[in-house]
């Protein structure tokens, strides 16, 4: 599940580059990175699990610029491993990945207008054609009407 948030105030912030034991955090591919704990309000998101904390993964010192007080804006992504439940945070995309992720809402924008539009023509069509039933069902009524008219004239 995810959760989007802007703006959001820092209330309190940790930054840890090793885990418990002292050992650094290394990414898979050996490159180290910095945990950080980020808490905000825990009213941001609609989730009774949300407890305010969130983690977020510093691989380029993102977070030197950020503190207590400062606001967030990104997306929170709801993880359950096992019997554990996390919060993660990740930034708004840019550049690349921010144009590509704007082209795929486009498309699905797009493609949800298109069904909206052609549901309502589909639906129009059908009330037309519905109608068109009705009209013709009351036609032959209407050629009786049209003989005794057609008998009543005097040539």
């Amino acid at each position: 599940m995810q959760y989007k948030i802007e703006d959001e105030k820092i209330i309190k912030m940790y930054t840890s580059k090793a885990n418990k034991e002292g050992k650094p955090y290394v990414s898979k591919k050996g490159n180290p990175f910095s945990k950080v704990d980020i808490y905000i309000d825990k009213e941001a998101i609609d989730d009774s699990d949300f407890e305010g904390k969130m983690t977020y993964f510093d691989y380029f010192e993102n977070m030197i610029n950020y503190g207590e007080g400062a606001t967030i804006t990104g997306t929170i992504t709801k993880t359950e491993v096992g019997q554990y439940t996390y919060f993660n945070f990740e930034f708004p995309p840019t550049g690349k990945k921010a144009l590509e992720e704007d082209v795929r809402k486009l498309q699905a924008d797009v493609e949800e207008l298109k069904k909206e539009v052609f549901g309502k023509l589909r639906r129009e069509k059908e009330q037309e054609v519905k109608e068109a039933l009705g009209f013709s069902k009351e036609l032959p009524k209407d050629e009786e009407e049209d003989d005794e008219m057609i008998e009543d004239l005097p040539f």
